[in-house]
């Protein structure tokens, strides 16, 4: 009986969310869309890419259909499920295991906001990449009230929250924000010897609100606001990036 009325009551706080996400976003491209779309474009049929911190594939994306080779790199044992990429190796992103000058693209989502030393991880990115190789990255602006949230916040909580809305307990690692804003994020590519080619910078359906409606309706209002205004892109969620391998980085490792 408790359950059913449980049940009851979580239908009653999701139905009016699913109707307001049909409403105000029918025809809605999501971060992972627009991630994939910038990816395309710089990816060639003959690339070989890696995908650096690729875990066991929460996001089920056919990125072969776009390339030769796809390379998953990942320290966590969950990279052993990943059926999308076609290899997979267990490494350390400040030491990737890949030669010098090996490889044309290098993705990345939603790792940067991890990273303890973003410029060492981006300098081994750099040496792995050939001349004119790139990197593209989706990653959370820190300026954001999601980010907010995260940063005052236990790491436990994450976990708690994260594995009730489709993410894999072991995957949830805690959050740093060292290169999460347009400076740091310039300031990280630029010493680590890249150029920051694009950055994009846009608000997504307020996908963590989504538990109770009047919540959704303030998430959707402060979307439709940050997006409509370019004085409040500083304020948008996902910061989608392209940063280009500057001539003459180094390319060896400890160079």
């Amino acid at each position: 009986m408790a359950s059913s009325w449980t049940a009851r009551l979580l239908n009653a706080f999701h139905y009016p969310v699913a109707r307001a996400r049909a409403y105000y976003y029918p025809d809605y491209e999501d971060e992972i869309a627009r991630f994939l779309r910038m990816v395309i474009r710089h990816c060639k049929p003959d690339s070989v890419v890696v995908d650096a911190g690729c875990g066991r594939a929460s996001f089920a994306i056919p990125w072969r259909q776009f390339c030769r080779q796809l390379i998953g790199v990942d320290l966590a044992r969950g990279i052993a499920e990943n059926t999308w990429v076609g290899f997979k190796v267990r490494g350390d992103l400040y030491q990737l295991p890949l030669a010098d000058s090996s490889v044309e693209l290098v993705i990345s989502r939603y790792v940067m906001e991890h990273l303890a030393r973003p410029v060492d991880a981006l300098r081994e990115v750099a040496r792995v990449l050939r001349p004119g190789g790139k990197l593209v990255l989706l990653t959370p602006n820190r300026h954001h009230y999601v980010c907010l949230v995260a940063r005052l916040t236990p790491h436990w909580f994450h976990r708690w929250f994260l594995t009730r809305h489709g993410r894999f307990e072991a995957d949830v690692s805690p959050t740093r924000y060292k290169a999460n804003t347009r400076r740091d994020l310039r300031q990280v590519a630029l010493q680590a010897g890249f150029r920051l080619g694009e950055l994009e910078l846009f608000e997504a359906a307020p996908g963590y609100l989504g538990w109770f409606w009047p919540a959704f309706m303030l998430g959707v209002t402060y979307e439709r606001v940050v997006n409509r205004f370019t004085c409040l892109a500083g304020l948008r969620v996902s910061m989608l990036a392209t940063l280009e391998k500057s001539t003459g980085a180094a390319s060896g490792r400890g160079a």
